[in-house]
This record gives C-alpha cells, sequence and structure tokens, in this order.
C-alpha cells in the first residue's frame, strides 16, 4: 500500500489557495464599499448643507453670512459651502447660486433659490 500522505498535502494546499483567493477577493470588495459610503455620506452631507443654506438665505433675505451662521457651517468645514449672489433677477426677486464642493474643489451638489425683495433692488427688510 502506497502512503497517501503526499496527496493529502496537495490537498491541503489547495484548499489554503482557494481560502486564499477568497480572502482577497472579500477584502477588495470590503474597501470598494468603505470608499463608496465614505463617498454617498459626504454627497449627503453635501445636499444636507445647501439645502438648509438655500433656506437660511430665503429666511434672511440673502444675507450670506447671516445665514452660514444660522446654519453654522465654518469655512474649514468639509464638505464647502459656496454662495454666489445672482444680479441677473427680475425687480422684487433676489436669488443666489448654493453650491458644496469637496477637498478637491469638485462640485458635488448645488441649487438655486429665490427669495422676496423689495421693489427699490433692496432687501425687503431694508
Amino acid at each position: 500500500m502506497k502512503n497517501k500522505a503526499p496527496l493529502a498535502l496537495m490537498e491541503i494546499l489547495i484548499m489554503i489557495l482557494v481560502f486564499a483567493v477568497a480572502s482577497a477577493v472579500c477584502l477588495t470588495s470590503f474597501v470598494w464599499a468603505d470608499k463608496e459610503s465614505k463617498t454617498m455620506e459626504l454627497q449627503n452631507d453635501a445636499v444636507l448643507l445647501v439645502q438648509n443654506t438655500a433656506e437660511a438665505l430665503k429666511f434672511r433675505k440673502g444675507d450670506v453670512d447671516l445665514a452660514l451662521h444660522d446654519v453654522g457651517h465654518e469655512p474649514d468645514d468639509e464638505p464647502a459651502v459656496e454662495v454666489e449672489i445672482l444680479k441677473d433677477t427680475i425687480d422684487g426677486l433676489g436669488g443666489a447660486k448654493v453650491s458644496a464642493y469637496n477637498e478637491k474643489n469638485e462640485e458635488i451638489f448645488s441649487v438655486d433659490v429665490f427669495w422676496q425683495t423689495s421693489l427699490e433692488g433692496g432687501n425687503a427688510d431694508e
């Protein structure tokens, strides 16, 4: 009768190889899922920040500093928010573009917001 040890050793090595490949695939999937999760979290934060800033701008009749203070956003926070006041609006209507940017200065989300102003061109509370 021949010794079956080399065959058993070969089976063990094949099983180790199979588990190593499976663990490499799983690890790659977990890294990808973590990256996607962080990206989605940043996008969600950007949408909420832009929406809250837009609502604060409407409430403050276009006062950017007060609106950002109301939202509690600091200049170094991630994502960064930028408010661009629109100059070509009709009388009685003020407007702005509110955008959120990532650390690479790529736009994540933006929205245009409008509010009522006085017909003289100033803010309604002037």
